[in-house]
Formats: structure tokens, sequence, C-alpha cells
């Protein structure tokens, strides 16, 4: 894991990716809210903040946890659904009251993603991110903001690509991270001319066959849709149990995005895509490859297959007339990134990663 850094070290950003806040308070409504550091408990505790703060004053506002190493772990506590600090403006209690230091870390870093690598440090705006769809456009630059991220505490251990670490290509081929580093490289200047989601997959998958000398199969469109169908399916299954089993923002989170992957399911067609909403899906998938976010799935081609899986219930359960926006879709696919967070979606994924490659061999 990450310790701190004694020396200057390569920091990489998806080229031209823009981020800047839109106040939604989305990042406010999650699974768990921690671990919180315990300077930052024991600010809010001297600065007596549930009488500054009501929500705080009517339960307790923190939780501690045992961690795995036996030593106290503290959360910050839920109110319907959200952060105990979250305003009805959306905004956050802690900041207005005594500024950005006075928040974790974890809510500071927030959207961005750190990770390292044997190139240096990779930074990017997470996919989660319910204002990203709207700020990749006009907000500030992820390159002019990389310093101030850096320089927050860390709460947590950053994720640390070692020497060692295996990824998975198509057909189920394990290369080294080193091996890696170099294709990820031809991979990201490939789709600097490919925009449309599904052959900007397609694109990268020819390409990596290409690369690890071996011959992809022929695309077969009836594998693609096969495969898809038995997707949108599962996961509306999967998310309705899940919306019947929780409360608050959890279960509407759940109950939307089940309703979401319904309507895709029986949406036959998939829609045309606004230049705006092209340029979206295109900074989350280079972004996603940048910072190798493939490991939760286990491979390559099934973190591309489930690109492309949140692309199609995105762009099909859209309501409005073509071409699709990226404020159409946006909204859809933050929530899709969000829930799969959740274990009972995210085990679904995994054991559907047969029908996840078929996406990814058979798209464009």
């Amino acid at each position: 894991m990450l310790g701190p850094m004694s020396t200057p070290t390569p920091v990489r950003t998806p080229e031209g990716a823009r981020w800047s806040c839109r106040s939604c308070g989305d990042c406010c409504r999650g699974f768990q809210f921690g671990p919180v550091a315990p300077e930052i408990i024991a600010g809010l505790q001297a600065r007596d903040v549930a009488s500054h703060w009501a929500p705080a004053a009517e339960a307790p506002w923190f939780e501690e946890r045992t961690g795995p190493d036996g030593e106290p772990v503290y959360f910050l506590t839920h109110r319907d659904g959200h952060c105990v600090f979250l305003r009805d403006d959306a905004l956050c209690a802690v900041h207005g009251l005594w500024g950005p230091e006075a928040k974790p870390a974890f809510c500071r870093e927030y959207p961005f993603h750190v990770v390292e690598d044997p190139k240096g440090l990779v930074v990017v705006a997470r996919a989660d991110c319910g204002g990203l769809h709207e700020s990749f456009v006009d907000g500030e630059p992820v390159a002019d903001q990389v310093d101030a991220v850096l320089a927050l505490p860390e709460v947590r251990p950053r994720r640390r690509f070692a020497p060692d670490q295996v990824v998975i290509l198509p057909p189920n081929l394990g290369v080294s991270l080193e091996d890696w580093m170099a294709l990820e490289g031809v991979l990201l200047d490939d789709l600097r001319t490919v925009r449309d989601p599904g052959p900007g997959v397609g694109a990268l998958r020819d390409r990596l066959f290409d690369l690890v000398n071996r011959t992809p199969p022929p695309r077969n469109p009836a594998r693609y849709e096969a495969a898809l169908d038995a997707l949108l399916g599962a996961i509306t299954q999967v998310l309705a149990a899940g919306a019947a089993q929780s409360e608050g923002y959890l279960g509407d989170l759940l109950i939307t995005t089940a309703d979401a992957a319904r309507r895709a399911h029986e949406t036959r067609e998939a829609p045309v895509l606004a230049e705006d909403a092209r340029a979206y899906l295109h900074l989350v998938l280079r972004s996603a490859l940048l910072a190798k976010r493939f490991t939760a799935l286990g491979g390559v081609p099934f973190a591309l297959g489930w690109h492309l899986l949140a692309t199609e219930v995105a762009t099909r359960a859209t309501d409005g007339d073509t071409p699709r926006r990226a404020a159409d879709l946006g909204p859809i696919f933050a929530r899709l990134q969000r829930v799969a967070a959740h274990p009972a979606l995210l085990d679904l994924l995994r054991r559907a990663r047969p029908a996840l490659a078929d996406l990814f061999l058979h798209a464009g």
C-alpha cells in the first residue's frame, strides 16, 4: 500500500478531464461515511458540533467500530439515508460552519480516485459522481486540482499496483503489470479517434487481441443481444430484491436503478447519442482504463463488458427524444456505478463474467 511520498512522483490524469462540484449532494447519500480520522472526530467534539447542528444532537452523529487491527474506526451516521451533516440545500453543515478543513479527508477528496502504478500516480474523477455529466464540459481541469488532492491526509491507503500484479486480458490470458503498462498507452491512443461506446470497446477488443498475438473470434450480434438480455433481466431482479429489503436512500436508489434496467430490457433498439453524451461516456471509459478499475471484476474483458452494460442501461432507459444527451443519461449511469458497490450486484456481476465477456467480444 502507498505510504508517505518522499520524492516528487509523476501524476497522470485523463486527457482533457474536467470536474467542478455541482452541489448535487449525491456524495452525501451513500452506503457508509468513513473511515473518519480520529482527529476530525475530536475536532468536531471540541467545537461542540451538536450545539451548532440540531440533527447531530438528536442521536449520536458518529459510530465507533473495531478495525481489522483491533483499533477503533469512526464513521459518520446516517439520517434518512444521507449523512447526518447534509443540509436541506444539499451542502455540508460542517463545511458551512468551519470550512473544508473540518471535514473528513474522504469527503474532501471525493470524487477523485487516486492510485499508484509503475509510472507514478493516476488521478481521475469517479463515474459515480452525480454531477460529472455536467461538469466534464466546463469544470476545472482535473490536472489543475491534483496538488490539492494529493495534499489531503490519507485516511485509508491508496491502491497500489505492484510489479507482480497479473492483468487478465482476452482470451483469459494473464500478463504482467509491466506488459499492461505498455498496452495501456496504445489503447488510450486508439480511443482518441473512436467516441461511440460500442465501436470504442470493439476497437479496444481488436487492438488487445492484436497486441497479444491472438485472433479474435468473429463478432456475433446475436451473442451480444443474448448476453445483454440475460444481464438486464438478472440485474432487474437482483436490484428489485435488494430494494425490498432496504429503506430510505438505499432503497430508493436500488428501486430506481432496477426500474432503469427494466426499461432498458424492454427497449429493443439502442437510441442515437448526441456528441456530448459520446464525449461523457468516452471520458468515463478512458478514466476507468487509466485508473485500472478492471480489478473489481477480475479482468479487462469483464470491466469493459460492464461499461457496455451500464451504457446500454443508461441510454435505453433514458426518457425523451433522440439523440440522447449527457444530461439525460448521465444521472442513470452515475447511479449504476454507485449500486455496483452493493454486495448483491457485485456478486451477480462476478458470477456473470461469461456474459460480460460476450458483450466485450461481440461489441461494435
